[in-house]
């Protein structure tokens, strides 16, 4: 995770966090940027924590006549193998998804939306939910989802199987009264189905986990990453610019606070 501004950063605290392990971890920082004066800051907090199976992202930022820029990300992995069957099969994952945004201080015209990306045996997905404020001038959007993963694997072979979520967002708030923005994902893998090579369920079927540290990772670089981050910022802009005339026409807030988001 990391956060950076226009303004000097004011210790005491840190503006970067990074964590790894193949067990249990939790990553945070509060973040803090101001001029000498204090009229012109911004802050916040964000934390990331994650194990096999389950992962979770926040982030808060705010601050008045300053520009910030943050992100969070947060991932498990490793390699499995799938035994009760032989030959090829399907491995199914099943995923549970909950995703928020919460705006003050900014016409809530579109949301910011985590992206998830889902790594398992030669199969790499993204997913950005259709996180919207409804209505419009609603200042908080929430979306819970199922998503499974569907791959073909080989019983007794070893494949990589790993979740990852990540948020980055920057603002500009320009005016003299604060802004403020909370963004929140998190995904639990609650199951697997197995499919034999005939399509048919095998019940006894088990996904055995190695516990190797050379842990996979769902966000390294690749061709498919690449086209999609950029589809992914694409969308978000032009809903962007298709929804924000109708909720100005709602709002009076002025038109001097930006707000981007980066999806990788």
């Amino acid at each position: 995770m990391q956060a950076s501004s226009n303004q000097p950063f004011s210790p005491p605290g840190t503006n970067y966090c990074t964590q790894s392990s193949i067990g249990p971890v939790s990553c945070s920082i509060n973040f803090n940027f101001s001029d000498p004066t204090g009229r012109n800051s911004v802050g916040g907090q964000s934390t990331a924590t994650a194990d096999f199976g389950s992962i979770t992202g926040f982030l808060v930022g705010g601050g008045t006549n300053a520009n910030l820029s943050a992100y969070y990300q947060s991932s498990f992995g490793d390699y499995v193998t799938v035994l009760g069957g032989s030959g090829e099969g399907t491995l199914i994952t099943h995923y549970h998804l909950v995703s928020s945004d919460s705006e003050q201080g900014l016409p809530p015209s579109f949301a910011v939306p985590p992206l998830y990306r889902f790594l398992q045996g030669g199969d790499a997905v993204g997913h950005i939910p259709d996180l919207a404020h409804i209505p419009v001038d609603n200042p908080m959007a929430s979306l819970t989802e199922d998503f499974d993963v569907t791959s073909p694997v080989i019983f007794g072979q070893l494949i990589p199987l790993a979740a990852g979520t990540r948020t980055d967002y920057n603002f500009a708030a320009d005016g003299n009264f604060g802004v403020v923005l909370v963004t929140t994902a998190s995904a639990q893998l609650t199951g697997y189905t197995v499919l034999d090579s005939n399509g048919r369920i095998l019940p006894g079927a088990v996904v055995q986990r190695s516990f190797s540290p050379a842990q996979p990772d769902p966000f390294a670089p690749e061709p498919s990453t690449v086209w999609m981050g950029i589809g992914g910022t694409l969308i978000l802009l032009a809903n962007k610019r298709r929804r924000r005339p109708s909720a100005q026409s709602k709002h009076t807030a002025p038109d001097h606070f930006r707000i981007s988001c980066r999806q990788y």
